[in-house]
């Protein structure tokens, strides 16, 4: 079992820092799912991505002096917050093998499940999730129907990406995985758990404004560059 949290912001001047404090509180919970990585992605407000990961649970992770930089960074020009606790299944516990995975400077990966036939995919890594990565990685920039890319998976997930190409973040799951999307005045928080999204969000005086279990099998997208008008998740049932 690991955990998704993560925060999406609907504006374009940089979130504010009540929203990377929240986003904090989260990954710093989430450890109840997942204590053996920690990592996260900030996604600028001119589209470029950080990666910063560790082996090592969210309370000692998020005293690291680049981690505090970088989420203070998010209070001044973040556009999303994507966050991974993770419990080793597959693979060692090291810093390689926590979340997120980049594949090819081009595409940042999470993933909470495990897979049965990762290695059959083709990819020679150590972890599933990895795997998992590249092949759906592989899957959208040779444009071969998602669908079809995840028809060959067996195994649970739920998955979160961070496409630099395209300026996207999706989200999908299969009925294996859960995955939570809750509305807020500025943006959306998303994580594995609803009451620890409800608890981070009462905890920072975060206004829910809808929240919803996303479907099994339905691609929910954000396109970063979106106005702020217009921005909203984009959903799509996918036929796998």
């Amino acid at each position: 079992m690991c955990g998704h949290f993560g925060f999406i912001y609907r504006m374009q001047n940089g979130m504010f820092p009540s929203h990377s404090k929240a986003f904090a509180e989260g990954l710093y919970i989430d450890a109840l799912r997942g204590e053996d990585g920690t990592g996260i992605c900030l996604i600028d407000k001119d589209g470029s991505a950080e990666v910063i990961k560790e082996n090592m649970e969210s309370s000692r992770f998020l005293q690291h002096k680049e981690v505090k930089e970088l989420l203070d960074k998010a209070g001044k020009s973040g556009k999303a917050l994507l966050g991974h606790n993770r419990k080793a299944t597959v693979g060692a516990s090291k810093s390689e093998n926590s979340h997120p995975f980049i594949v090819e400077d081009d595409f940042v990966f999470l993933h909470n499940g495990s897979l049965f036939n990762w290695r059959k995919l083709g990819y020679d890594t150590e972890v599933d999730s990895e795997a998992l990565a590249r092949h759906i990685h592989g899957a959208i920039r040779k444009e071969k129907p998602l669908g079809e890319a995840l028809g060959e998976v067996d195994g649970a997930y739920a998955v979160v990406w961070y496409d630099l190409v395209k300026e996207e973040v999706a989200i999908i799951r299969n009925i294996q995985r859960p995955m939570f999307i809750v509305e807020v005045d500025n943006g959306w928080f998303y994580g594995s758990e609803l009451e620890m999204i409800r608890l981070v969000c009462a905890r920072n005086s975060q206004k829910i404004k809808g929240e919803a279990e996303l479907p099994v099998g339905t691609l929910c997208r954000w396109k970063l560059t979106d106005s702020f008008s217009d921005m909203k998740p984009a959903l799509t049932k996918i036929d796998i």
